[in-house]
């Protein structure tokens, strides 16, 4: 996998800002990776393993730091909720298919 530079520029009194805060060019890099991966994660742009590249972070990590900042890891929709439901009664209700009648034959199987 290679990998591709992109530089930022900023005006030099935001950059004397930030150094004041205690970012060095290192960290405020860092910082602008996570913000614009949890931008690009949260509207769709970028799944969720390659945002936590671009993070560089691990997945629990990214997990985690997404949380934090008011981001959903997993997007679980009213859609998604009823198609589940509607597994789950649809198994429910033929639950007994699978089984057989006689089981004897299971009661006394030892290795």
């Amino acid at each position: 996998m290679g990998v591709v530079n992109v530089s930022l520029a900023m005006p030099s009194d935001v950059y004397s800002a930030l150094r004041s805060a205690g970012l060095d060019r290192e960290r405020i890099g860092e910082e602008a990776r996570h913000l614009l991966a949890l931008r690009l994660y949260r509207d769709g742009v970028l799944s969720f393993g390659k945002a936590a590249c671009l993070a560089e972070m691990c997945h629990a990590d990214f997990r985690n730091w997404l949380v934090m900042n008011g981001v959903p890891a997993v997007e679980y929709t009213a859609e998604d909720y009823e198609q589940d439901k509607a597994a789950v009664q649809q198994f429910l209700e033929h639950e007994g298919d699978a089984i057989p009648a006689d089981t004897s034959q299971y009661d006394d199987a030892s290795p």
